[in-house]
């Protein structure tokens, strides 16, 4: 039963959320050579997009109370809620760490090819955003 003040959406959604390592944000203090070992210290992982399926989100129950007008605006207010709990279960479920390792072993077999040889990543333990990886070439 719906109260006379109520309104109710159910809605389904289905979400993607991006992440990744922005490559552009390199600085040229960021890449050290010294010999045949190359030293770059990676951006932090971020969540690049975050958007709802709209194939597969759907409402299933929208009601309004007898004294309630009509709110034209509640589902899209959903739909952004939505959105908003897809990107933190994202988040929450490892995405930036999965977007880090993903960035850090492209970066590695770029440089294998390159180099013809083993590469290896290591982080740095200052508290930094930024993050040290190392190429041994």
């Amino acid at each position: 039963m719906v109260w006379p003040k109520t309104r109710v959406l159910l809605l389904i959604a289905h979400g993607i959320v991006k992440a990744g390592v922005d490559l552009g944000e390199l600085r040229s203090e960021d890449l050290e050579v010294s010999g045949t070992k190359i030293s770059i210290r990676l951006p932090a992982a971020q969540v690049t997009d975050a958007y709802l399926d709209d194939l597969q989100t759907r409402v299933v129950e929208r009601s309004t109370g007898l004294l309630r007008m009509f709110d034209k605006d509640l589902e899209q207010s959903a739909r952004q809620t939505a959105v908003s709990d897809i990107r933190r279960a994202a988040r929450t479920a490892g995405i930036l760490k999965d977007a880090d390792e993903r960035a850090q072993a492209q970066l590695k077999a770029c440089f294998s090819r390159w180099a013809s040889t083993k590469s290896s990543f290591t982080h740095s333990k200052r508290p930094s955003a930024r993050r040290l990886a190392r190429v041994y070439a």
